[in-house]
């Protein structure tokens, strides 16, 4: 999903306390953008160059008074779940679900892409077997096995043999 992004777009950064957070926080705001606030919870009250920080998500759009139109994630992995939940229980619209149109024709593409690849990796299987010479193709018609599958054979067995005389 592609966000169009504008000089009147909001947003809030979530996990705006950790390092690399208050560094891309600095960048946003030197471009002019507007980081309307930053969640991290426990640290409510405090400042990130100029940008107030709320607890929850719920608090940030509270202080806000209008809409805030997206969110930036800087969480830890474990908790990017949860962060992701946060903004879109409490309506930031950058989170939405995916239209069915659009995942629809993804699917579309994806069934065509692995017959496609099916297709041409059995077609690859075939000709490659018509290319080897007689004499490298398997001799199905005679029923006594290749000395090699016989010395192999032979080899297990005697292995198998010594393994159940220690194991005994």
């Amino acid at each position: 999903m592609s966000i169009l992004l504008n000089k009147d777009t909001t947003f809030i950064v979530q996990g705006i306390t950790g390092r690399e957070a208050v560094n891309l926080t600095k960048e946003c705001l030197d471009y002019g953008s507007k980081v309307v606030g930053g969640v991290t919870p426990g640290r409510k009250g405090r400042e990130v160059h100029g940008v107030p920080v709320f607890d929850t998500v719920g608090q940030a759009v509270e202080n806000h008074g209008g809409p805030i139109d997206g969110s930036i994630v800087t969480v830890p992995p474990g908790f990017t779940k949860d962060a992701v939940i946060e903004a879109i229980a409490n309506g930031v619209p950058a989170f939405r679900h995916p239209k069915s149109k659009n995942a629809a024709n993804t699917l579309l593409a994806l069934g065509l892409i692995a017959t496609t690849m099916f297709a041409a990796i059995t077609l690859l299987a075939i000709t490659a077997s018509w290319r080897r010479p007689a004499s490298a193709r398997p001799n199905t018609s005679s029923a006594t096995p290749s000395p090699y599958i016989s010395a192999v054979s032979k080899k297990f067995t005697r292995i198998s043999s010594a393994a159940c005389t220690v194991a005994a």
